[in-house]
C-alpha cells in the first residue's frame, strides 16, 4: 500500500468515529428493595371467672369432755381413767374415727385465807376426747359418749371431707377456665381478633370451708344423758366452695 492510500484509510476510519459519536456508558440494573416485615400489634386481654358449688356437709369432728373433782389428786385422776377408757372403748365399737385423747390436767382448788394465803380445798381434773363420724351417727355418739363417761358437749363441727373437697374444687378449677378463656374470645372477636396464645393462668380457692359449728352446754349425770339421748337432733348443713381463675390471653389478627 503506497503511503498516500493509507492516509485515505486512517482518514476514513476517523470520519466514521465522528458520525458515530461516543460509545454510550452501560449502566448497571437498579438493586432490589429489601422490605423487612414489620410484627403485627399484639393485645393483651385479662378475664376472670369464678365457679361456685354448694357441697353437702359430709362428717362430723366432735369434741367431748370428762370432768371430775375431788378431795386430792387420787380421787380425781381415778374416775378420770375409768370414764376416759370406757369411753374410748365406745366409740372404738360405734367406729369413730380419729380419736384423740388431749388436754388432760389436774388442778388444785384453792381459797383465800385471811392471812392471804390460799389454801387447797380439793382437786378438779379434766380432759377432751374428739373423735370424727358421719352426721347419720352422730346423735348415736353423742347421747353414748354422755352414757358411757363424757360429761361435757364441748364442739360439734360439720365439714365435707378433704377428698371431697380436693376433688369439687379441680371440677371447679377446670370450670372456671372455660368460662375466663371463653370471655378471652368473646373480647377478641368483638374487636375482629382471636385469640392467639396463652399467657399465664391463675388459680386461687376464694375463701375456705367454713364450718357449721355447734356448741353445747355441759351435760350432767345419766339422767341429762337419756333425755340428750332421746330428744338431740343434728343437721349436718352445706358448704359453698368456690375457685376464681384469671386468664391472661394474647389477641391478634
Amino acid at each position: 500500500m503506497s503511503d498516500r492510500s493509507g492516509l485515505r484509510w486512517l482518514a476514513g476510519i476517523g470520519l466514521l468515529c465522528v458520525l458515530a459519536g461516543p460509545m454510550p456508558a452501560q449502566t448497571a440494573a437498579p438493586a432490589q428493595e429489601r422490605v423487612t416485615p414489620q410484627p403485627t400489634p399484639e393485645g393483651i386481654v385479662v378475664t376472670g371467672a369464678t365457679a361456685r358449688r354448694r357441697v353437702p356437709n359430709t362428717v362430723a369432728d366432735v369434741v367431748v369432755g370428762i370432768e371430775a373433782t375431788g378431795l386430792d389428786v387420787a380421787s380425781v385422776s381415778q374416775p378420770l381413767e375409768q370414764r376416759s377408757q370406757s369411753l374410748l372403748e365406745f366409740l372404738r365399737q360405734q367406729g369413730a374415727e380419729r380419736l384423740r385423747t388431749e388436754d388432760v390436767s389436774v388442778e388444785p382448788q384453792t381459797e383465800a385465807q385471811p392471812n392471804g394465803r390460799a389454801r387447797i380445798v380439793g382437786y378438779s381434773g379434766h380432759l377432751s376426747v374428739s373423735f370424727r363420724t358421719t352426721p347419720q351417727q352422730l346423735p348415736v355418739l353423742l347421747g353414748g359418749s354422755l352414757e358411757h363417761g363424757a360429761n361435757t358437749i364441748i364442739q360439734t363441727v360439720f365439714v365435707p371431707r378433704e377428698s371431697e373437697i380436693d376433688a369439687t374444687r379441680q371440677e371447679l378449677a377446670v370450670e372456671a377456665t372455660k368460662m375466663a378463656l371463653t370471655q378471652a374470645e368473646a373480647v377478641a372477636k368483638a374487636a375482629n381478633l382471636r385469640v392467639t396464645a396463652i399467657r399465664e393462668i391463675n388459680v386461687a380457692p376464694e375463701g375456705g370451708v367454713v364450718p357449721l359449728v355447734r356448741n353445747a352446754q355441759p351435760a350432767q349425770g345419766p339422767a341429762v344423758a337419756t333425755a340428750m339421748n332421746r330428744t338431740i337432733g343434728t343437721a349436718a348443713g352445706e358448704q359453698e366452695l368456690a375457685v376464681r381463675v384469671t386468664v391472661r390471653a394474647v389477641i391478634d389478627r
